[in-house]
């Protein structure tokens, strides 16, 4: 397979004249040091970002199987004149909550941000 390249200096401006992060990088091509710090701080905002998105996935999921817990058991409690849920709608929550299913998702999610 043969590509032609254009010559250095066959004054075509190359394709990622316009990118502003390919232009910085050229620019600052001979101090690696620098480049080796910018790809260091995306690195880094991308951890912040992940662990941010990681925390408020695991905090939506802690409530909602606490939520389920505080309505599986509040309709146990109260008396009977106060019962809302049908069997049908029992059965599904106690099979959210100890089906084991969200309980596991939670000790992922807790035992990897845990082990960072």
């Amino acid at each position: 397979m043969n590509i032609e390249t254009p010559p250095p200096d066959s004054g075509e401006p190359p394709k990622w004249k316009g990118d502003s992060s390919a232009t910085e990088e050229d620019r600052c091509w001979s101090n690696e040091k620098k480049i080796q710090d910018a790809r260091v701080s995306a690195d880094v905002r991308w951890a912040r970002v992940y662990g941010i998105v990681a925390v408020v996935f695991l905090v939506v999921l802690s409530l909602l199987f606490l939520s389920a817990l505080v309505v599986w058991a509040a309709h146990y409690l109260l008396p009977m004149d106060r019962h809302w849920l049908t069997e049908g709608q029992l059965s599904k929550l106690q099979s959210v909550i100890s089906g084991g299913g969200l309980g596991s998702v939670l000790s992922i999610l807790v035992q990897r941000q845990l082990s960072k």
